[in-house]
């Protein structure tokens, strides 16, 4: 029946986001344990899942409210998270289940790319490295991946700021950088 699909859904949307809050920001001390942040983290994304039912949870979510718990309460995340996810300044159809914006952009970054460093986009296009490979995490998760913290912030602050064209601007630097990393490594 219908209420049973609905009821199989909202569990695998519950097992989803409990996987995904304890693999999230997993070397931040408030992330570390059993924690009321990780709590709170559950909270929000299991609201959203539900206050946005068109969209509901999808990974990298998880990323992007734990960043903003780490700064605000659990109710200024939440809402500052609605906003980031809907608002077209932002990440708005970054989550919808197509990732039709997200493709969208990965091919922008990539013209960014073969603009900026043809050979560097030459080379990866040659061994089948395309954009939506890499900037997929990037633009999704807002860059927290990084190892470099004060770079997170800063792309995140002129996010919040300028709105989702930094997250083009901010590819290519970090593209070159983690390029130039391992080849300096090679």
């Amino acid at each position: 029946s219908k209420e049973e699909e609905c009821d199989l859904e909202w569990v695998k949307t519950t097992r989803q986001i409990l996987l995904d809050v304890g693999r999230t920001h997993c070397d931040h001390r408030l992330f570390i344990g059993d924690t009321p942040t990780k709590q709170s983290l559950f909270r929000i994304l299991m609201l959203y899942a539900e206050y946005n039912c068109a969209v509901g949870y999808c990974q990298g979510m998880a990323y992007v409210a734990g960043l903003l718990l780490m700064y605000m309460s659990e109710e200024d995340s939440f809402w500052a998270l609605v906003s980031l996810l809907e608002r077209p300044k932002y990440l708005s159809g970054y989550y919808d289940p197509s990732l039709s914006k997200i493709r969208t952009h990965a091919e922008v970054f990539g013209l960014l790319l073969k603009d900026k460093s043809p050979e560097l986009a030459a080379h990866l296009d040659g061994l089948g490295v395309h954009p939506l490979m890499y900037v997929t995490s990037w633009f999704m998760c807002l860059f927290t991946t990084l190892p470099c913290w004060d770079t997170v912030l800063s792309i995140c602050d002129l996010l919040f700021l300028e709105g989702w064209s930094v997250c083009l601007s901010a590819s290519l630097p970090v593209c070159l950088s983690i390029c130039l990393f391992v080849y300096l490594s090679a």
